[in-house]
């Protein structure tokens, strides 16, 4: 390997960024739960319900995310909503769920736009058949671990969820309904849909509601830099060699790299 080569290996081992540990984060403290109604995360309004499709977008502000600590730049792992009650696919019955993350500059939300048009811009970071086997039959906050780790780059933040059958259904679909937990809001922060039939991505129309759902996520912040890093000196094990001769580098005095 030639001097060029060596000087862009020194350089991007400065330029590496190493990050704290995991941080796990609530948003929301209501009470209040709603089950069956368009909007929640995901519509279940009985274990024989044949409304099997449904969409949602789910919004936390700007000042919401901060207000947690979450930083620009951090790198979101699991994401998920607190299912106040039990409630799970029954028997072989299997459901598609997708999950797309957006940085947004959004402060509420409203019907009238695509559902294409929204997740276009979005990033899928789940996606999965959901069975009885993957899916707890119990309360409590229900966290997808992302397949895609989402950058979350500061400002509100967009969660689309697409729910759909992914078998041939047999009732009682699900062991009941699924019961998510709320919080109160001055703006529309959740909307959906939902029906019998498959919603196409042109699907316009949405309940709008004055809430958001309780959140929890996980996360990797990025590191605060302090300072200014020393390069230190490039030490070559010989200085004069021809251009077919080995060599190494090694450099002396630069400032540590964390890992």
């Amino acid at each position: 390997m030639g001097w060029r080569g060596l000087w862009l290996l020194f350089a991007m081992a400065l330029g590496s960024i190493a990050s704290y540990g995991q941080t796990t984060v609530t948003i929301g403290a209501g009470t209040l739960t709603s089950a069956g109604s368009n909007g929640t995360p995901i519509y279940r309004s009985s274990g024989t319900s044949t409304f099997h499709h449904s969409k949602s977008v789910q919004l936390l502000t700007a000042a919401q995310m901060s207000a947690a600590g979450v930083l620009a730049n951090s790198t979101i792992t699991q994401f998920g909503y607190n299912k106040t009650a039990t409630g799970a696919p029954s028997g072989a019955n299997g459901f598609t769920l997708n999950v797309w993350l957006k940085n947004s500059s959004a402060t509420a939300l409203a019907s009238g736009t695509s559902w294409s048009s929204m997740t276009g811009s979005a990033t899928l970071a789940y996606t999965a058949t959901i069975t009885s086997a993957n899916m707890p039959n119990a309360a409590g906050y229900w966290l997808w671990n992302l397949s895609s780790p989402f950058l979350y780059t500061g400002g509100a933040l967009e969660c689309y969820i697409e729910w759909f059958p992914a078998t041939t259904m047999t009732s009682p679909f699900t062991t009941g309904s699924f019961t998510w937990q709320r919080t109160a809001t001055s703006t529309v922060q959740a909307i959906g849909t939902s029906n019998s039939i498959a919603l196409p991505g042109s699907t316009t129309s949405y309940t709008t509601n004055l809430f958001h759902y309780n959140t929890r996520l996980t996360y990797n912040p990025p590191v605060a830099c302090t300072g200014t890093p020393t390069g230190g000196t490039a030490v070559a094990a010989a200085t004069n060699v021809c251009a077919s001769s080995p060599t190494s580098i090694s450099v002396s005095g630069a400032t540590p790299l964390r890992v």
